[in-house]
């Protein structure tokens, strides 16, 4: 999903998928030689992130959630680009289920979700986000369950009902002075 040559078209309000040396350690004024593909740490180049991302949910009882922010002033944004997300979470998930010989059969699991929030940061809607699963996890709700594709604050899959905008979980009175971030 990087894009490391530029603004995705019809995209004003976000920057270019190159903002993060660390991803790439390709200065910004580096010519793109192929992205994710050929990026300058050897380390992506071994295993990027798609392979990163396989790599967290493969092992039995393992969970991946990937949140993205629909209109990120940074990067990564998947607006407009919803069906290629979801291709991308069925390819991770497809792999994650493999070759039932594979380890036993057994495998952990991956979702890609989106919610509304505009900025490259971590937001209240993300912390509702992340209870939700510990919740499920800790409920032994399985992988592939559609649960996971109903989480609150989901846009991605479009059943995320409702999702307080920047109101911390579990905050009783959001205009309280004394709680910060409530």
């Amino acid at each position: 999903m990087r894009n490391p040559t530029g603004k995705i078209p019809g995209q004003k309000w976000t920057g270019d998928d190159d903002e993060d040396y660390e991803q790439s350690c390709m200065p910004i004024d580096a010519k793109p030689v192929g992205g994710d593909n050929m990026p300058g740490r050897t380390t992506i180049a071994a295993c990027n992130y798609t392979c990163q991302y396989l790599n967290a949910g493969l092992e039995p009882d393992r969970i991946q959630i990937q949140i993205l922010h629909e209109y990120d002033s940074c990067c990564f944004s998947p607006h407009g680009r919803h069906d290629e997300m979801l291709r991308y979470e069925a390819n991770i998930r497809s792999e994650l289920e493999g070759d039932s010989s594979r380890a036993g059969g057994l495998h952990g699991y991956f979702t890609v979700i989106a919610n509304d929030h505009i900025r490259h940061e971590v937001s209240a809607q993300d912390k509702t986000i992340m209870k939700i699963g510990l919740s499920y996890y800790n409920k032994g709700v399985k992988p592939g369950d559609v649960a996971w594709d109903n989480i609150t604050c989901d846009i991605l899959h479009g059943s995320g009902g409702s999702c307080a905008v920047d109101v911390e979980p579990g905050c009783t009175n959001p205009s309280d002075p004394f709680n910060p971030g409530c």
